[in-house]
């Protein structure tokens, strides 16, 4: 197994964090271990429905949390997580990763509508999940997208990472595709392999 994968874990600890609306919830992260079987990366340990709509109820009350503390000038860090994800900061605009708690969101008071666009549950389990939500002014101009990886807690999320992107930045978004840990750790897993 690839060195990636013994730097997430299927075993799980329950550590706190906190939301706006939601203070001291409990939520899961993944701790080093051995990583996802093979089973999660070949495709036959694939999420099921019912993981998936709860997955897409948890995003949407997280990411209202997010809009909603957003508009506060006091920081974003006590929406997120309190740990890193790949080694950088949880908060990007443009492919710049800062800590959340320093990010002001620039388009969260401009913001009259927003769409989500797609919702990926990892194989590995229905705990760790990415959305993304574009969102548009009042003309319908497009602003960006929000591109998230969350985890889930008990009747909500956290966010580990959230990525904005400017119209002409959406392109550099990972694709949307499975994944078991991370987005495109099942295409990494496929080419070891070859």
């Amino acid at each position: 197994m690839g060195g990636f994968a013994k730097c997430f874990a299927c075993c799980v600890a329950v550590v706190t964090g906190f939301t706006a609306m939601r203070a001291h919830a409990q939520f899961l992260m993944l701790q080093p271990g051995t990583g996802p079987s093979a089973s999660c990366y070949d495709g036959r340990k694939a999420p099921k429905p019912s993981s998936i709509a709860k997955a897409e109820a948890r995003a949407e009350r997280a990411f209202l949390d997010y809009r909603t503390l957003a508009k506060v000038p006091r920081g974003l860090g006590e929406i997120f997580l309190k740990h890193t994800y790949l080694g950088h900061g949880n908060w990007a605009l443009d492919g710049t990763f800062i800590d959340a708690a320093d990010a002001t969101d620039p388009w969260v008071n401009r913001t009259a509508r927003v769409e989500r666009t797609s919702l990926t549950v990892a194989n590995g389990g229905s705990y760790l999940y990415r959305a993304i939500w574009n969102a548009y002014a009042a003309d319908g101009m497009l602003l960006g997208s929000y591109d998230a990886m969350l985890q889930s807690g008990r009747g909500s999320a956290g966010f580990i990472t959230m990525e904005l992107r400017a119209p002409g930045m959406m392109a550099k978004a990972l694709p949307v595709v499975p994944f078991c840990s991370r987005p495109g750790d099942i295409e990494r897993w496929k080419n070891n392999r070859k």
